[in-house]
């Protein structure tokens, strides 16, 4: 008699089953992946629009509170998140003449397209800048544009900082 021979079975997936997993994956992650980062343009819009409403209070505030003058041009930042006497000299500490503000704790970052991250306040346009500062209207709007080349387009409401839109147009 013969002695029984004893066969492993090795189980495991076929190619075809694993090409039909690895299609699948594709497939969802085809549509998925946009789907994400138009939710994470719309999250950057969004606070930017929140960033500009909270500068924008900010500078209306200061001007409240230093007779109608908005902020100096070249001491925007500083005069938004230090302490302020009545003509706009800044200082770190709160004192008996320096006793207005400050309006913001730091100028938020740029959270969208080609100046994201920046921080810098001017009335011009520049490769550190992330806000454009209007010192006629007291307004503030984003500096840069959108990756895609698009301008970042921003209608402030003077006074009514709360009513500003943001939204994005094609550059002509």
């Amino acid at each position: 008699m013969k002695p029984a021979v004893r066969r492993r079975i090795i189980r495991g997936f076929s190619l075809v089953e694993l090409v039909m997993v690895v299609m699948i994956v594709a497939v969802v992650s085809a549509i998925a992946i946009p789907r994400l980062n138009r939710g994470s343009t719309a999250a950057a819009e969004s606070a930017l629009r929140a960033d500009l409403v909270a500068l924008n209070k900010a500078i209306d505030l200061y001007a409240a509170e230093h007779n109608g003058d908005f902020p100096n041009t070249g001491r925007v930042a500083s005069q938004l998140t230090l302490f302020t006497d009545e003509a706009g000299a800044t200082s770190a500490t709160l004192t008996g003449t320096h006793f207005y503000g400050p309006y913001v704790r730091t100028i938020p970052p740029q959270p969208l397209g080609t100046r994201k991250g920046n921080t810098a306040i001017a009335t011009s346009d520049g490769p550190t800048v992330g806000w454009i500062y209007h010192p006629a209207r007291g307004a503030i709007g984003p500096a840069g544009t959108l990756v895609g080349g698009a301008q970042i387009d921003v209608t402030v409401s003077i006074g009514d900082a709360v009513a500003q839109e943001v939204g994005v147009s094609q550059q002509d």
